[in-house]
């Protein structure tokens, strides 16, 4: 007989809980939704609020409900215009102005450099601290506010080189790119010459970065740089101010790296005496010019101007320490901070915010990335100093020079004298000198004394008396003090006992 087979056994499957109800979120925080989805842009609204003038108006005075919702995407553009309020303005075309903020477009990206650094050992921080970028390595702030800076580019007139803040007219030198980014200013003028194809340690950086279409991008370089396996060697230098210049210094709209920059890296050696300072304000000033002409991206050092203006607020709140350079000292949290205060005090075109250079920065031993050229009336100043300063110690030295000498004429006047003395007397006396002082005048006494007795002189024969021997000559002889001219020295003197 053939097996009975076994009755399927049923799999006990778990009983799923029970759905729970959804819970509705408070009446405010639903009209709050509302609200901010009516709005047009709400980075519009936040660039308009810091300029100081009204936000654009929304584009629905009231919030429909679903259905309503559904018909309105099914209306024609044309249709649904007639619905739509113009916005309200308190200037000419001012809510338009803050809607195009945000359409500035720049490459200049401080978060992609902050990261980089950030993960470099201690021998690559090194070895770009040898090429004068150590200041740059302590930057702390990574965003770069778009709606902020396009509103400094339109106060900049790059063709006299001074901005518009706050109802004052400020002159923007080389020397102020130096004290807020801490590079170096002086020294070698950077200048592209030649060909990055003559230089096969140039070529062979081209050469391992390029992809198949032959364009380099920075993520690249990134890896590189960030790579713990690469040694800081002078390609790594390379590799370094490159990125640092496509990122920071001179960022450029295109996003691939221009090669031909490399020619300007050819000499490792050379890198930390150039001035990077002027090279950087050069070319924002060209990115501005060229954008205000008809440009969508802002090339140029636009990092530097967000520093500048905030550097230059004088809020009266202790927000950050002035004695750094602004890169190390205006983070993100320190900028909010200060832009709120601007906010209350009226926007970036209210008169009453007090806006100057930062003049009296102790920059606490920096080394040579802090080193800066001054301006040229404060050289002018410097270098008069220096040159009265330098005329008053050649005087001071001349002067001890000439004391020197007449020294040692004294002392070689003083030797002959006592030379020929003992010569002519055959013994010597030792008397010691005391020098007056001199306000006093020498004793008319003692000179009466000297003149009188010379020293070691055999007396004569006088009413028959017979002749000195040379012992009691010697036995006769006495020390007598005798004080003389701190000018003149006075011979010596011995006097014959009475």
């Amino acid at each position: 007989m053939p097996p009975k087979k076994k009755p399927p056994v049923k799999k006990q499957t778990k009983k799923s809980p029970p759905k729970k109800a959804p819970t509705k979120k408070p009446k405010a925080v639903q009209e709050r939704k509302r609200a901010n989805a009516s709005d047009v842009d709400g980075r519009a609204r936040k660039s308009s609020r810091l300029l100081g003038i009204d936000p654009p108006s929304s584009s629905f005075d009231t919030v429909f409900d679903p259905q309503f919702s559904q018909e309105w995407s099914m209306f024609p553009p044309e249709k649904k215009q007639k619905y739509i309020p113009e916005p309200s303005h308190t200037a000419d075309d001012a809510s338009d102005e803050s809607l195009e903020l945000v359409t500035l477009d720049s490459r200049c990206s401080p978060k992609s450099f902050r990261s980089v650094v950030s993960q470099f050992s201690d021998v690559k921080k090194a070895a770009c601290e040898e090429l004068g970028f150590g200041v740059l390595l302590k930057i702390v702030g990574t965003r770069l506010r778009h709606s902020m800076v396009r509103a400094l580019v339109d106060l900049v007139d790059p063709e006299k080189g001074t901005i518009q803040l706050h109802g004052k007219l400020i002159e923007i030198f080389a020397f102020d790119v130096a004290q807020v980014m801490g590079l170096q200013n002086g020294g070698e003028e950077v200048i592209q010459a030649g060909s990055f194809k003559d230089h096969p340690e140039l070529m062979d950086i081209v050469s391992q970065f390029s992809r198949s279409d032959g364009k380099i991008y920075s993520k690249e370089l990134v890896r590189y740089l960030v790579d713990p396996q690469t040694v800081a060697d002078d390609k790594f230098k390379r590799v370094f101010v490159w990125f640092t210049l496509t990122t920071i210094l001179r960022p450029t709209a295109s996003l691939s790296l221009p090669k031909k920059w490399l020619v300007l890296l050819k000499d490792t050696s050379r890198i930390s005496s150039m001035n990077w300072a002027a090279y950087s304000f050069l070319w924002l000033m060209n990115g501005i010019k060229e954008f205000k002409g008809d440009k969508t991206y802002c090339s140029g050092n636009l990092l530097f101007l967000q520093l500048f203006y905030m550097d230059c607020v004088k809020s009266g709140l202790t927000i950050v320490d002035k004695s750094l350079h602004p890169i190390e000292s205006w983070g993100d949290r320190e900028a909010n901070k200060l832009l709120g205060w601007v906010y209350n005090q009226g926007g970036l075109t209210s008169e009453s915010v007090d806006v100057s250079k930062t003049k009296d920065r102790t920059w606490r031993g920096r080394g040579r990335a802090a080193s800066s050229k001054v301006s040229a009336d404060k050289y002018e100043e410097l270098a008069g100093k220096v040159a009265s300063l330098q005329d008053g110690l050649a005087e001071v030295s001349g002067k001890l020079q000439d004391m020197m000498d007449m020294m040692q004429t004294l002392v070689s006047t003083h030797n002959k004298a006592k030379e020929a003395n003992t010569e002519a007397t055959g013994c010597v006396a030792i008397v010691p000198i005391k020098q007056a002082s001199p306000s006093k005048a020498p004793d008319p006494i003692a000179s009466v004394v000297a003149d009188q007795y010379s020293p070691c002189k055999s007396a004569a024969p006088q009413d028959g008396k017979p002749e000195v021997s040379p012992m009691e000559k010697k036995k006769s002889v006495s020390i007598v003090d005798v004080e003389s001219d701190s000018s003149v020295l006075s011979p010596i003197r011995s006097v014959k006992k009475p």
